[in-house]
């Protein structure tokens, strides 16, 4: 599993190095916006989807 791990990081070290402008500001444009909020404001019931949920329903329930 290391190699693996030390073969990635040099790929991502080459890939780096040939870009340029990380520091470039984007635009990106999304018209949508979020539609869980959207989904929210027309009623609709939303679900948790939080790691905090996940951890506590682990917790709280047996064999979750």
């Amino acid at each position: 599993m290391g190699k693996v791990f030390f073969e990635l990081a040099e790929r991502y070290k080459t890939f780096l190095h040939l870009k340029e402008n990380f520091n470039k500001s984007l635009v990106i444009e999304n018209p949508a916006g979020n539609i869980t909020a959207m989904l929210r404001q027309m009623g609709h019931p939303s679900v948790m989807t939080d790691y905090s949920l996940y951890l506590y329903i682990k917790t709280k329930i047996p064999g979750g």
